[in-house]
This record gives structure tokens, sequence and C-alpha cells, in this order.
């Protein structure tokens, strides 16, 4: 039996404005498990929104690197053009990574918001296999990466840019 390991986006539920940015936009994965691998230990994640509307983005551990062994997970990330955000997850030489199938998040991101639209706006912001800069996106559990096929990119979510 094959679970889904699709990367997730929400649809709805997160706002913000220049005075209010969007907090713990969170990347998530359905399941850990794409039938052959099991697990986490690493991601690699190309994602993408609009340039001109948020300032540089923060990213921190999400539910499923949380809730291990503290100090067991580290995230570097970097936005080295607007629009553009790669994060890398990875597991500390000294633990083994997750090893169960349960869903969840990966990272949280919260984007500090830049533009002052004059009326509500949507803004798409999207995972997908390979991002402007040429990071790849993958999931890697044991024994190695998952199918890019289970992780169903491109996957879009969206933020609506309300007006001061």
């Amino acid at each position: 039996m094959t679970s889904s390991a699709a990367l997730l986006l929400p649809q709805s539920g997160f706002a913000g404005d220049i005075n209010a940015p969007v907090v713990g936009f969170p990347v998530e994965i359905a399941s850990l498990t794409d039938g052959t691998h099991q697990g986490l230990v690493a991601a690699n994640l190309a994602i993408s929104y609009p340039p001109g509307v948020f300032g540089s983005p923060a990213v921190r551990l999400g539910s499923i690197p949380a809730g291990g062994v503290p100090g067991a997970w580290k995230t570097v990330f970097n936005s080295p053009q607007d629009g553009v955000l790669n994060i890398l997850l990875s597991v500390n030489e000294e633990t083994n990574g997750i090893m169960g199938t349960e869903g969840g998040s990966l990272v949280l991101i919260d984007f500090p918001v830049t533009l002052n639209p004059s009326d509500l706006q949507d803004q798409i912001i999207e995972i997908s296999v390979r991002g402007p800069t040429g990071l790849h996106t993958q999931v890697v559990g044991n024994p190695g990466a998952y199918s890019l096929e289970s992780l169903g990119l491109p996957a879009t979510g969206k933020i609506t840019i309300n007006p001061v």
C-alpha cells in the first residue's frame, strides 16, 4: 500500500499587511512514506513567491522535526533573490532522524509584508521540483530520497495581503 507523501501548502487562513507579517506559514508533508521510503532525515525545499510583496523570510522547524529530540535538527535557509527561498532541513549526525510515517509540518515560514495594496490581494507561494537558483526539492528518508512523483510537485498555497 502506497501512501501519498505530497508536499502541501495552505490554501487559506494566512494573511498579513505592512504592519502585521504572515507568521507560521507551514510547509507540510501528508505522510512520511511513499511506499518505498519512510521517515525523514533531510529535505531541500525550492520555494518561490511573488517579488516585491515580501521582505526576507525567516524559517523555523515545523511540527515533525520540532517534535523529536531537542537540538536534533537544523535548518539553513537563504533568499538569494527577491521571490526565492531555499530551505535545507537536516538531522544532526548524532541522531537517526524520524522513522515514523505520520505527516505534519516540515518548516514554518514567517513572511514580512512590504506591499501595501489598495484592496485585498492573493499571492501564490509555490514549491517546485527545481527552483530558480537551481535547488532541487527533495525529501530524504530511509533508504534514500522519496520519488518526485509522490511529492506532488509543484505544490501551491495562498497568502492574502490586506491593505492598511
